[in-house]
């Protein structure tokens, strides 16, 4: 029996990875991690009895045996865990992938900040860490399973697919409002990552993060748009034969396969195959997609430059979802974050904060020069 720890419980990744767990009898709960949604963060633990918690205030009514940790003690639960499921959202999960990297323990990962910001961190702290990761985003769980069967050196391009949503290769003439964007026909996600996917930061994200994953140079690695969203990944190998994952458009998939990793567990779910019988691809329109170039420049060149671009990014999100300002506006307030942060040095995490304050004076200086 598998012992879990959760990251980000009450999250999207967090709830489905414990449905599965609860129809299963082949894992034990051991640790949950959790910063909002305080109730059904309690139904969580009344359930799942687990050893320890740690949640964002102190809580009062846990379970005989349960014992809540602050993040700095995180590391005791991973001392006799089998697998962390990584779902914390943003900068706050590279902690903890640090934390479980540090035990040895296996980590289904879903944080991305942990590899595009985090990857150089996690080397030195294990110079073999990508043998401890198994992803869980439904793209790179996708080349994951595709690259077991090949070797390497007969790869000539790996692609990640990208649906493309409501604004799929589309120019922006009219302010679209946070209730378009979010009106996303395929995936059932977060406001800041459905805005991310529409303006291809979250793409960008992927690629850093399929080059430092799957150790492919960046010339080796191209998007496509796919509607339908069920091919999650494709290889093209020098002799020109291509694989591609398929699968339903549901993150129990990628979640399950990483849970049962390196075996495949029978899932008694049906799968018709008339759901994958219309495929269609076309090539991605990046002029029309700034915040994409932004992004990969940017992100190759500094660890710390990237957390605070990222930071600024989330921040440009929440003023759009905020109606402070326009959907093509998230674009001009991250170029200004880059043109006006100027570190470029190696990240420590203890630096955070500062980066923190520094891009809050940034972004309150751009507003106020649109104000």
């Amino acid at each position: 029996m598998k012992k879990i720890v959760i990251g980000g419980s009450t999250g999207t990744i967090g709830t489905k990875t414990l449905s599965i767990i609860e129809e299963n009898n082949d894992f034990k709960v051991i640790g949950l991690i959790a910063n909002l949604k305080r109730e059904p963060f309690q139904k969580q633990i009344e359930k799942f009895k687990p050893k320890y918690i740690v949640f964002s205030e102190k809580l009062l009514q846990l379970p005989k045996g349960t014992i809540q940790l602050n993040e700095d003690e995180a590391e005791k639960m991973f001392e006799k865990c089998d697998l962390f499921v990584n779902g914390i959202s943003g900068l706050a999960g590279l902690k903890y992938t640090i934390a479980a990297l540090k035990e040895k323990t296996k980590i289904a990962l879903a944080n991305k900040e942990s590899i595009v910001i985090g990857a150089k961190i996690l080397k030195k702290i294990r110079k073999n860490f990508l043998d401890y990761i198994i992803p869980v985003d439904s793209e790179h769980s996708a080349i994951f399973q595709l690259l077991r069967e090949v070797d390497k050196n007969d790869i000539e391009k790996i692609y990640l697919t990208a649906s493309g949503g409501k604004i799929k290769n589309r120019e922006i003439t009219k302010n679209l409002g946070p209730r378009e964007i979010l009106d996303h026909p395929n995936w059932q996600m977060g406001a800041i990552i459905t805005v991310d996917s529409s303006t291809m930061v979250n793409k960008a994200y992927e690629v850093i993060e399929a080059h430092h994953l799957f150790d492919i140079p960046y010339k080796k690695i191209d998007i496509l748009f796919h509607p339908e969203a069920v091919v999650h990944g494709l290889v093209k190998l020098k002799d020109k034969n291509i694989l591609l994952q398929l699968a339903p458009t549901d993150m129990l998939f990628p979640i399950r396969y990483a849970l049962y990793y390196p075996k495949r567990k029978p899932y008694n779910r049906k799968n018709d195959m008339s759901y994958f019988s219309n495929l269609t691809f076309e090539p991605v329109n990046f002029n029309l997609y700034p915040n994409f170039h932004l992004f990969i420049g940017a992100l190759k060149k500094s660890n710390k430059k990237s957390a605070a671009l990222i930071y600024g990014n989330q921040k440009a999100v929440e003023l759009f979802l905020h109606k402070k300002i326009k959907f093509n506006e998230i674009y001009n307030l991250n170029k200004y974050v880059v043109e006006h942060y100027f570190d470029t040095g190696l990240l420590k995490l203890d630096e955070l904060e500062n980066i923190y304050r520094t891009i809050d004076t940034i972004i309150k200086n751009y507003l106020g020069g649109i104000v």
